[in-house]
């Protein structure tokens, strides 16, 4: 009798796992099958909708719709923060990357549970998403990507794949509509002999390519520091220069802005910092702190000039940050629809060419949530 009871436990223990690990696969198929529906109708209401360039514009946050206001008009947009939807992922405790390319394309990276590489991407006219495609891993000896992955998108329309590898390497690989894929290549680590903890890339405006890593210290006393290196079709990469301390675990990101400056943010579970170089002078500035609690946030440039930025609250709610030339920083705004709990990667961020927003989250059970604004 005790064998039977202990086998039809085990059994119904069994079938309950293997539901739980099915229902988000089953939701995520469904999402799939509705968010092409979904895109159409709102692409249909934002056709009706025609507005006349204006030189000074503001945005506002409402609860459900974003209000442009300019000095010629104020028209209430179809552009909105639409429902979260969600797509397949990887399953691995990795949080995924994004990046719009100059040809309009919006493409995401992840690294599976085996340190692989893999990509997928998206037409924003259509809302069609491609099947994940491997792009392998570093190719030297026993090398895997173990941090990471970057991703940025070049003015050219290239886009560029970095990862931090076992050996501690910065590793890149990037693509072309005219070669494909190139081979893994590394660019180097750090000075010294810290070990490197997390990566954020980006393209900017003028053509250069930038890489920010963060370094854990040997001692565990000492704050983390923040390395960059920077590419150009004329030099090639640069070495590696120091940005400072990104307080005792701050994970940092870079966005690029329209008129070549460079912005790197960094939160410590406390208040975001913001650090900018200037292509006018040449120089960083000193960080300089902004409002919020938030922790590991992912900054985008956007093609009007304007910055934003997201990030995981104390309350594991994504919230929502942006930055405009005339008006500076916003408040922070949550936005809502997306899952809350701890099995959720912090929200990245990518903004394609025609001003289009993009936040996502990972669920490490396999599954990316997102919404878009525009």
């Amino acid at each position: 009798m005790m064998t039977f009871v202990s086998r039809y436990l085990q059994r119904t223990t069994l079938a309950m796992i293997c539901a739980t690990m099915l229902l988000p696969l089953c939701f995520v198929q469904a999402q799939e099958q509705q968010s092409d529906q979904q895109f159409e109708a709102i692409k249909t209401a934002q056709r009706a909708v025609t507005l006349r360039a204006a030189s000074d514009m503001t945005v506002a946050q409402t609860a459900s719709r974003l209000e442009v206001r300019s000095s010629e008009e104020s028209v209430a947009l179809a552009q909105v923060w639409h429902p979260v939807v969600a797509i397949s992922a990887p399953q691995s405790f990795h949080t995924p990357a994004a990046a719009g390319r100059a040809t309009g394309e919006l493409d995401i990276v992840d690294i599976a549970s085996n340190g692989d590489v893999w990509h997928r991407w998206s037409w924003h006219p259509t809302g069609f998403w491609s099947d994940w495609a491997s792009l392998g891993r570093p190719s030297t000896g026993t090398s895997f990507a173990v941090k990471g992955p970057a991703i940025a998108g070049r003015r050219n329309g290239n886009l560029d794949v970095f990862v931090i590898g076992n050996d501690d390497n910065v590793w890149h690989k990037w693509w072309s509509a005219s070669t494909g894929w190139t081979p893994w290549v590394s660019i180097g680590a750090p000075p010294g002999n810290d070990l490197p903890n997390s990566i954020a890339a980006t393209g900017r405006a003028t053509g250069e390519l930038d890489v920010i890593v963060s370094v854990v210290p040997d001692n565990s006393l000492l704050n983390t520091r923040i390395w960059h290196k920077w590419w150009s079709a004329s030099t090639g990469w640069s070495g590696w220069g120091s940005l400072g301390e990104a307080g005792y675990s701050g994970i940092p990101t870079v966005a690029g802005r329209t008129s070549g400056e460079l912005d790197v943010f960094f939160a410590d579970r406390g208040p975001l910092w913001d650090r900018w170089w200037s292509a006018g002078s040449g120089r960083w500035s000193p960080w300089d702190s902004l409002d919020g609690i938030v922790t590991e946030p992912s900054a985008a440039g956007r093609a009007n000039g304007n910055l934003d930025v997201v990030g995981r609250g104390t309350d594991s709610a994504v919230y929502h940050k942006w930055w405009g030339r005339s008006s500076g920083w916003s408040r922070w705004g949550q936005l809502s629809g997306f899952p809350t709990d701890f099995s959720i990667s912090p929200p990245f961020i990518a903004a394609l060419r025609d001003g289009q927003l993009y936040v996502f989250v990972k669920s490490y059970s396999g599954a990316i949530y997102f919404n878009w604004w525009g």
